[in-house]
Protein backbone atom coordinates (compact mmCIF):
# COMPACT_ATOMS: atom_id res chain seq x y z
CA UNK A 1 0.00 0.00 0.00
CA UNK A 2 1.47 3.20 -1.47
CA UNK A 3 0.14 6.32 -0.36
CA UNK A 4 -1.27 8.10 -3.76
CA UNK A 5 1.44 10.26 -5.53
CA UNK A 6 1.61 14.03 -4.84
CA UNK A 7 2.28 17.17 -6.61
CA UNK A 8 6.06 17.56 -6.59
CA UNK A 9 7.79 20.59 -4.60
CA UNK A 10 10.17 23.18 -5.23
CA UNK A 11 13.50 22.88 -4.55
CA UNK A 12 13.07 24.22 -1.71
CA UNK A 13 11.43 20.98 -0.57
CA UNK A 14 12.41 19.45 2.43
CA UNK A 15 12.16 15.74 1.92
CA UNK A 16 13.68 14.92 5.49
CA UNK A 17 11.31 16.80 7.26
CA UNK A 18 8.27 15.58 5.51
CA UNK A 19 9.82 11.95 6.13
CA UNK A 20 10.44 13.15 10.11
CA UNK A 21 6.92 14.41 10.51
CA UNK A 22 4.62 12.23 8.14
CA UNK A 23 5.87 8.81 7.55
CA UNK A 24 5.47 7.30 10.95
CA UNK A 25 2.04 8.06 10.51
CA UNK A 26 1.60 6.82 6.84
CA UNK A 27 0.68 3.31 5.24
CA UNK A 28 4.31 2.93 4.15
CA UNK A 29 5.30 3.05 8.27
CA UNK A 30 2.61 0.69 9.30
CA UNK A 31 3.63 -2.12 6.65
CA UNK A 32 6.94 -2.13 8.27
CA UNK A 33 5.07 -1.88 12.17
CA UNK A 34 2.88 -5.09 11.15
CA UNK A 35 6.19 -6.68 9.60
CA UNK A 36 7.66 -6.42 13.12
CA UNK A 37 5.23 -7.29 15.14
CA UNK A 38 4.25 -10.16 13.10
CA UNK A 39 8.37 -11.91 12.84
CA UNK A 40 9.31 -11.01 16.58
CA UNK A 41 6.77 -13.73 17.76
CA UNK A 42 8.87 -16.02 15.81
CA UNK A 43 12.12 -15.43 17.12
CA UNK A 44 13.67 -16.56 20.12
CA UNK A 45 16.98 -15.10 21.78
CA UNK A 46 19.03 -18.07 23.12
CA UNK A 47 21.80 -17.24 20.84
CA UNK A 48 22.30 -20.51 19.06
CA UNK A 49 23.72 -20.37 15.52
CA UNK A 50 20.62 -21.79 14.03
CA UNK A 51 18.74 -18.72 15.88
CA UNK A 52 21.91 -16.39 14.28
CA UNK A 53 20.93 -17.40 11.31
CA UNK A 54 17.12 -16.66 11.35
CA UNK A 55 17.65 -13.27 13.11
CA UNK A 56 20.41 -12.50 10.33
CA UNK A 57 17.95 -13.54 7.47
CA UNK A 58 14.89 -11.52 8.98
CA UNK A 59 17.21 -8.22 9.39
CA UNK A 60 18.34 -8.44 5.82
CA UNK A 61 14.22 -8.95 4.80
CA UNK A 62 13.53 -5.78 6.81
CA UNK A 63 16.10 -3.58 5.71
CA UNK A 64 14.71 -4.18 2.37
CA UNK A 65 11.37 -3.88 3.59
CA UNK A 66 12.17 -0.46 5.45
CA UNK A 67 14.06 0.75 2.17
CA UNK A 68 11.20 -0.20 -0.22
CA UNK A 69 9.01 1.58 2.17
CA UNK A 70 10.68 4.85 3.16
CA UNK A 71 11.47 4.86 -0.59
CA UNK A 72 7.79 4.68 -1.75
CA UNK A 73 7.00 7.65 0.85
CA UNK A 74 9.42 9.70 -0.31
CA UNK A 75 8.79 9.06 -4.28
CA UNK A 76 5.05 9.47 -3.52
CA UNK A 77 5.96 13.54 -2.19
CA UNK A 78 7.66 13.94 -5.21
CA UNK A 79 11.23 13.60 -4.47
CA UNK A 80 13.80 10.92 -4.44
CA UNK A 81 15.72 8.70 -2.46
CA UNK A 82 19.10 10.26 -3.84
CA UNK A 83 17.72 13.79 -3.10
CA UNK A 84 16.99 12.63 0.55
CA UNK A 85 20.33 11.30 1.25
CA UNK A 86 21.72 13.84 -0.03
CA UNK A 87 19.69 16.84 1.80
CA UNK A 88 20.63 14.48 5.07
CA UNK A 89 24.51 14.65 4.05
CA UNK A 90 24.51 18.02 3.05
CA UNK A 91 22.67 19.26 6.45
CA UNK A 92 25.40 17.07 8.58
CA UNK A 93 28.08 18.72 6.94
CA UNK A 94 26.94 22.70 7.68
CA UNK A 95 25.74 21.64 11.02
CA UNK A 96 28.65 19.62 12.24
CA UNK A 97 26.05 16.93 12.46
CA UNK A 98 23.74 18.91 14.97
CA UNK A 99 20.35 19.54 12.74
CA UNK A 100 17.30 17.58 13.19
CA UNK A 101 17.89 16.03 9.48
CA UNK A 102 21.70 15.04 10.43
CA UNK A 103 20.14 13.24 13.49
CA UNK A 104 17.35 11.83 11.43
CA UNK A 105 20.33 10.31 8.95
CA UNK A 106 22.19 8.94 12.18
CA UNK A 107 18.22 7.63 13.31
CA UNK A 108 18.17 5.87 9.84
CA UNK A 109 21.53 4.38 10.24
CA UNK A 110 21.37 2.96 13.40
CA UNK A 111 17.62 1.40 12.47
CA UNK A 112 19.95 -0.29 9.76
CA UNK A 113 22.19 -1.86 12.54
CA UNK A 114 22.16 -5.49 13.36
CA UNK A 115 22.28 -4.96 17.04
CA UNK A 116 19.70 -2.23 16.95
CA UNK A 117 17.38 -4.82 14.99
CA UNK A 118 17.73 -7.35 17.49
CA UNK A 119 16.83 -4.90 20.48
CA UNK A 120 13.99 -3.72 18.52
CA UNK A 121 12.57 -6.83 18.09
CA UNK A 122 12.67 -8.33 21.49
CA UNK A 123 11.34 -5.18 23.09
CA UNK A 124 8.31 -5.46 20.94
CA UNK A 125 7.85 -9.54 21.42
CA UNK A 126 8.15 -8.19 25.09
CA UNK A 127 5.53 -5.81 25.02
CA UNK A 128 3.09 -7.76 22.55
CA UNK A 129 3.82 -10.47 25.23
CA UNK A 130 2.91 -8.33 28.17
CA UNK A 131 0.15 -6.79 26.85
CA UNK A 132 -1.63 -10.00 25.73
CA UNK A 133 -1.36 -10.92 29.45
CA UNK A 134 -3.20 -7.97 30.72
Amino acid sequence: KMEPPMEPMGLSHDIVDLVMRDFIESPNSQVIDEWIETKCMSLNFDNTSEQSLQHTTLHDEFKEIYEENIEGFIVAHGSTSVDFYKQIRESGECSNKQSSNALMGDILLATFEYDIFITMMRDTKQSLLKSRTK
